[in-house]
């Protein structure tokens, strides 16, 4: 609940902004939605780890935020369907970690007019381009002795979002989208003698497959 008040909070927000430019669309008698031909979207996301990561029996909550950017290349088949191929660089802030996602990408207008609610869906393959050898403390406030490093490996992503989009002119609209991400990959942590507790930053040697959640923010702009 906490993360959808987070959430839907900046995406009311900016709603209520791109609202006059609609308005200003509206009386200029723009055509409300591209009928047909190519597109194109410029998107800035901003994501937030949800969730836990599993260990055995051990959970340690997510702390992992999202800074990435796409750009999306389709066809508008309709007024309410287009399609196309994704790719994008997303960099995990607080473990130091970046992934190059790449994407079929389908987008769904439930309506045809200026200010249209929008969903989309997501389905590729996130390759890990860096990753951070430094283990992350899995305690933010760094009261843990578990060292962990996070996005060990590449694997599936999957993201579906639902937002508004709003037509600001002839070639251009604006669409805000509150996002939910799955990225599949692995964690990275220390496994041994506990006796050793002062040498697990060093001796990080055991990777568990594990399936990261994140909520947030997508925006973009379509021409």
């Amino acid at each position: 609940m906490q993360m959808m008040k987070r959430c839907g909070i900046p995406v009311l927000f900016l709603i209520v902004l791109i609202l006059p430019l609609t308005s200003k669309a509206q009386q200029r008698n723009i055509p409300r939605t591209k009928v047909t031909g190519p597109t194109y979207i410029t998107s800035p996301v901003f994501l937030q780890g949800v969730g836990s990561i599993q260990i055995d029996e051990r959970k340690f909550k997510s702390h992992i935020s999202i800074a990435g950017i796409s750009q999306f290349i389709g066809y508008q088949f309709s007024p309410y369907v287009a399609a196309g191929i994704g790719a994008g660089f997303e960099y995990w802030t607080n473990c130091n970690n970046a992934f190059t996602p790449i994407y079929a990408d389908l987008r769904v207008n439930l309506s045809d007019e200026l200010l249209a609610p929008h969903w989309y869906l997501n389905v590729g393959f996130a390759n890990r381009w860096y990753i951070d050898s430094k283990p992350y403390i899995s305690d933010k406030q760094g009261n843990s002795t578990t060292y962990l490093i996070h996005g060990d490996r590449s694997g599936i992503m999957v993201e579906t979002g639902l937002g508004v989009k709003a037509k600001v002119s002839q070639e251009v609209s604006i669409v805000i989208s509150g996002a939910f991400k799955l990225q599949e990959s692995s964690v990275k942590y220390y496994e041994g003698d506990e006796a050793l507790t002062n040498m697990k930053a060093l001796l990080v040697n055991t990777s568990k497959h594990n399936w990261y959640m994140f909520a947030g923010i997508r925006a973009g702009i379509i021409f």
